[in-house]
């Protein structure tokens, strides 16, 4: 499911293309079964040459069943999966520890003195100030929205663009949305505890993938970093928010 390999099989199905160069196997994909089946299916039904320059392999001369090119597909499959469980591992520790390891949640950053933690980000943690304050006075996420672009407060996407030094694929905005608004007034993380283990999704253990766990499963760490907002206030927020989708959900009904 990669963007830009969909784009080549697209432009490939459009005509655009009739010869695939990669640097090895590999570079074509690291699934057994999924890279021979371009090889011996999909490729030469598109009538599409295919070159691996490190194996040695040319389409138009070898044979995609050839033992080399399956044991160097098996060994390929075999190296990521066992680089996902090594990563997993890693992620779990750090998980345990309470360690954030990806975009820090929006009002965050790393603490110099302690760098795998976190501490108020200076440049915008009064927005995350309003946005709490009036949510508990009972404005709705949509005036929160609007309150927040007449201010400019820079998004999520905007403060990691700046951060940076503009390398990022985004430079972000001032358009708040209600949706963004809701994920900040919602997230556990902002009452100080660490919040990780919402989903489980690896390459090395595809068939237990789960898009959703339950919160009682997720892994938390109580107290480890500075907080917005109490865990009563956001206990009240949260509440809210439940009996407002009740209502919702009574109304479609």
């Amino acid at each position: 499911q990669r963007p830009a390999f969909l784009r080549m099989i697209e432009d490939i199905q459009a005509g655009k293309i009739n010869c695939v160069v990669t640097k090895d196997l590999s570079r074509l994909g690291r699934n057994y079964v999924e890279t021979g089946y371009y090889l011996e299916n999909i490729f030469p039904m598109l009538h599409v040459r295919y070159i691996s320059i490190n194996d040695g392999y040319d389409s138009a001369t070898s044979e995609p069943g050839q033992l080399a090119v399956i044991l160097k597909n098996i060994l390929n499959d075999f190296f990521s999966r066992d680089l996902s469980r090594r990563y997993s591992a890693s992620y779990d520790i750090r998980k345990e520890k309470g360690v954030f390891r990806k975009i820090l949640p929006y009002g965050y950053t790393y603490d110099k003195e302690h760098p795998n933690h976190m501490t108020f980000d200076p440049h915008v943690s009064h927005y995350v100030r309003l946005i709490f304050a009036w949510a508990l006075e009972g404005v709705k996420n949509h005036a929160i929205a609007m309150r927040l672009r007449e201010l400019q407060a820079p998004t999520q996407e905007r403060v990691e663009y700046l951060r940076s030094g503009g390398k990022t694929c985004r430079e972000g905005s001032s358009l708040w949305s209600t949706a963004s608004v809701r994920e900040i007034i919602t997230n556990r993380v902002y009452t100080g505890d660490f919040v990780c283990g919402k989903i489980y999704n690896r390459l090395c253990d595809p068939y237990n993938r789960r898009p959703k766990i339950p919160e009682e499963e997720w892994v938390i760490v109580k107290n480890a970093h500075t907080a917005y907002v109490s865990k009563e206030d956001f206990q009240r927020l949260k509440e809210r928010m439940e009996a407002i989708n009740l209502t919702l959900q009574g109304k479609i009904e």
